[in-house]
């Protein structure tokens, strides 16, 4: 029945999976040298330095946990050591005897996006029950979620000259290249939208099952070892979840959400306990000023076309739940606005914030597209029933 997710998944993973057949193949005949995977060779401390060399570490048969990163701090526990995603997926070809990690890249290019690609589509059919719909909302969320782009369809200008190659360069600016960087969000964003899959139908039941409560707490926890900014905003969005369904009487749907969230906190003592030791190190405040805190108590007031985007969103959400029996609609969207508005100004209440940038590229503005993308189909399905 869903054979229609299954091409699209095929397809998605194609298109980030081809420059490794194609360029190759234009390269050669200019001479320009040899074709290395982009993301791979990509010149960010990130992708060689972080990625490459935790999963070069694993390897090389160096489970035990040890900075990669810089030579300073070597075989020293630190939050950069080796963590989950490297063990994940250089433990085989340690098994195998693999000397050289470009494959790696090259198998995540394709299956990291089709894998979550699958898991997205299983999200929005599980909000809207709509296959083709669902296929298409997954498309845009994982491979043109940037919609701030498409402010230009708005404005009269853009139709002077339009032209094919015009709106392709406006696709083109939309595309999310992101998806070739093998942790995050490669590999790392399967695991977010699982999160988010359990969740959603855990709230979407009448009546929680044990079994259902277990599945999302265990899909909280594994965040923990995964990336900073998944797990951090999904203890907020569980809190909001929590609190809003207290405040309406729903007291099944807040205790299932307080119980993952302590679920996931149990699984997550391990991290916990690996911080705090962390924190003991002689060279941690070096560490801490290098991972690009910011330093303020003010409200991010640059986010507030976000925060309006978002929260007439939300309003039209709890207004299409009570028109077409969907109740928990408004709820969970309500608690990721929320959510959005904390993390982004997470300053406020802590005094500092971590590379805030990475709040909008790897966790908003998929939030975003989930959350328009399941209410346009509500409001459309509104309309053409009513009128």
């Amino acid at each position: 029945q869903h054979w229609v997710a299954v091409v699209f998944a095929l397809c998605v993973g194609s298109i980030y999976f081809l420059p490794n057949i194609l360029l190759p193949l234009w390269q050669s005949p200019t001479g320009f040298g040899e074709y290395h995977p982009l993301s791979l060779e990509a010149p960010t401390l990130d992708e060689v330095g972080a990625y490459g060399g935790r999963l070069r570490e694993v390897m090389d048969g160096h489970f035990a946990d040890g900075d990669a990163y810089l030579a300073e701090y070597k075989n020293r526990g630190t939050l950069w050591g080796s963590n989950f995603l490297a063990v994940v997926l250089g433990v085989v070809p340690f098994l195998i005897g693999m000397q050289d990690p470009t494959p790696i890249y090259v198998f995540g290019d394709f299956v990291f996006p089709a894998v979550t690609f699958l898991v997205i589509y299983a999200l929005f059919f599980t909000l809207t029950r709509h296959r083709m719909w669902s296929a298409l909302s997954a498309v845009i969320f994982l491979v043109f979620p940037n919609f701030a782009v498409y402010k230009s369809f708005l404005n009269p200008l853009f139709y002077t000259d339009v032209s094919f190659l015009k709106i392709f360069e406006l696709l083109e600016r939309g595309f999310s290249h992101f998806l070739s960087r093998l942790f995050v969000p490669g590999f790392s964003l399967i695991f977010f939208t699982l999160f988010l899959l359990a969740v959603v139908r855990l709230f979407l039941r009448d009546k929680s099952s044990l079994g259902s409560v277990v599945l999302a707490a265990a899909a909280f926890g594994s965040l923990f070892y995964v990336y900073f900014y998944y797990w951090a905003f999904a203890t907020v969005f569980l809190f909001f979840a929590s609190v809003l369904y207290f405040l309406m009487r729903d007291r099944g749907r807040a205790v299932s959400a307080l119980a993952t969230l302590v679920g996931g906190a149990v699984l997550a003592i391990p991290y916990v306990v690996k911080t705090l030791l962390f924190k003991q190190n002689q060279f941690y405040t070096e560490i801490s000023q290098r991972v690009g805190l910011e330093v303020a108590r003010v409200f991010r007031t640059s986010s507030l076309d976000l925060f309006v985007f978002l929260a007439v969103i939300s309003a039209v959400s709890w207004f299409l739940g009570k028109k077409r029996g969907l109740n928990q609609l408004g709820v969970i969207f309500t608690a990721l606005f929320l959510s959005v508005v904390t993390v982004v100004n997470l300053q406020v209440i802590t005094g500092f914030n971590i590379q805030s940038d990475h709040w909008s590229s790897r966790v908003i503005v998929y939030v975003t597209a989930l959350m328009l993308m399941s209410t346009a189909y509500w409001l459309i399905d509104f309309l053409l029933n009513t009128f």
